[in-house]
């Protein structure tokens, strides 16, 4: 028996990682959107809100889940299931 090997395993089982931010609807929605590869251009377009709204959006979707970029956050995110891997029928 390694016994430093086992005690490094029971360390590792007893953390856990940080409870997963919680997005609102719209932080949702906003990253779905960015995921499915619309700019914030034709997001702000759809949403009816100027591009600063989104970009301000944006940012504050990659400080919450302390991501580097946008695709770092739309990785967490996923990774998180805080965002479906498949989108749902009605939803295209």
């Amino acid at each position: 028996m390694n016994e430093p090997l086992d005690n490094i395993h029971a360390l590792f089982e007893t953390i856990k990682p940080p409870p997963a931010p919680e997005l609102s609807a719209k932080e949702a929605r906003l990253l779905e959107l960015l995921g499915d590869g619309w700019s914030e251009q034709e997001i702000a377009q759809e949403l009816l809100v100027p591009v600063e709204v989104v970009s301000t959006g944006v940012e504050e979707v990659v400080g919450k889940l302390r991501a580097r970029s946008t695709l770092h956050a739309l990785a967490i995110a996923f990774r998180l299931r805080l965002l479906p891997l498949e989108r749902r029928q009605e939803d295209r």
